[in-house]
């Protein structure tokens, strides 16, 4: 006599469910992901509406987040946004500076979101929040000659905010500029243009190794001719 087994019915169900739930969330994701990309505002005006009608989502992949603190960033900075009323640009930079501290809350390191968030934070006179938001993009970044050349452009911009912390700041950003082999054309029309850093650029310059000195003179030599 021959037993014949035979094995229960499978359920997928539950399989099924699992697949669908890691479906949508993979759809959301991928919704939040081309959203900056997709719908990105034509220009500064609608790069602006976008931000005060609250419609900055905060993206997920690191380069996506960078390109939304350059819309911010460049907006913040246009024509358009300077010639808007008190209001308007209060909402537009609130929102640029809520979205920037939103991507630092999630990955600290991220110095051009201190940064975005410390030019939003100074055009709104927001002067102890700007501090420490410059403080914490000069920390996250303290080495990067790009970066330090921002931050030193935008010391200039508020010369009535900066403290004795932040002018330690502006001296060590000036130090690495001048310490690579590029930055001592771009200091050189910083000391020609800005009256107020001339003691500044040289007093780091002493510091500096002979090369990188040289480096300065000969192109504060060439842009003087």
């Amino acid at each position: 006599m021959t037993l014949k087994v035979t094995s229960a019915p499978r359920d997928y169900r539950l399989l099924a469910l699992v697949a669908l739930v890691v479906l949508m969330a993979s759809v959301v994701t991928l919704r939040s992901e081309a959203n900056i990309f997709l719908s990105r505002p034509a220009d500064d005006k609608a790069f602006s509406d976008a931000a005060r009608a609250g419609a900055l989502d905060i993206p997920i992949s690191s380069y996506a987040k960078s390109a939304l603190l350059r819309d911010c960033l460049s907006s913040m900075k246009s024509l358009y946004a300077k010639l808007q009323p008190q209001a308007y640009r209060q909402a537009h930079f609130n929102a640029c500076r809520t979205a920037a501290l939103k991507i630092a809350a999630q990955n600290p390191s991220q110095s051009s979101a201190w940064f975005v968030a410390a030019f939003a934070s100074a055009a709104l006179a927001d002067e102890s929040a700007y501090h420490s938001q410059f403080e914490q993009a000069f920390d996250t970044a303290m080495h990067e000659d790009w970066q330090a050349k921002r931050r030193i452009l935008l010391a200039l911009d508020y010369p009535d905010f900066v403290t004795q912390d932040m002018q330690g700041m502006v001296d060590s950003d000036v130090f690495t500029i001048l310490n690579n082999n590029s930055g001592g054309a771009w200091l050189a029309q910083l000391y020609r243009t800005h009256s107020n850093m001339k003691q500044t650029i040289a007093d780091q310059a002493e510091k500096s190794a002979d090369k990188y000195k040289k480096l300065f003179l000969d192109a504060l030599k060439r842009q003087a001719s």
